[in-house]
């Protein structure tokens, strides 16, 4: 189980079919309510290092 990021947020939970990455086979529960910053933080990237 992984993650997923859109315009709408981050969802937690999304399951990707093994053979074909593209294909979601759950689409996870949204996590409402965070930042920008919190949604980085998550991910573990540097939101600076981005607009390289």
């Amino acid at each position: 189980m992984g993650y997923s990021l859109n315009q709408r947020g981050l969802y937690k939970g999304v399951v990707r079919d093994p053979r074909d990455r593209n294909k979601k086979l759950s689409p996870g529960t949204l996590m409402d309510g965070l930042s920008e910053k919190e949604i980085f933080d998550i991910l573990g990237e540097d939101p600076s290092n981005l607009n390289r």
